[in-house]
């Protein structure tokens, strides 16, 4: 089941990000537009127009990647807006969905 809930943010966002724990496949794109690094993780928010996930990844902000749930039949572009590494020494990917919104709406 999904925890639903506001995080506070520091900053204005256009949409507000909800604590959905959702298990993804994050997949780094190389220039000729190929996975060239990939992770399984799980979303620690979300809406429709972007995600926090945390990430051994080694990228940096500005990189393109495609995230994917096979559970809810999605598979999107993003772009790493931002990348931090919190006190647990985790890295936390900010990422901004490209072309389309994450569908929140379940049937």
């Amino acid at each position: 089941m999904w925890k639903v809930g506001e995080l506070p943010s520091p900053r204005q966002r256009r949409e507000t990000r909800l604590i959905i724990p959702l298990e993804v496949l994050v997949e780094v794109i190389d220039e000729n537009g190929d996975p060239c690094m990939r992770e399984h993780t799980v979303t620690e928010t979300l809406s429709s127009l972007g995600t926090c996930v945390p990430t051994n990844l080694d990228v940096g902000v500005g990189r393109i990647l495609k995230i994917s749930s096979a559970r809810d039949r999605v598979s999107i572009f993003a772009a790493i807006r931002s990348r931090k590494v919190a006190p647990d020494g985790i890295a936390r990917l900010g990422l901004e969905f490209i072309g389309e919104r994450w569908p929140l709406q379940r049937d």
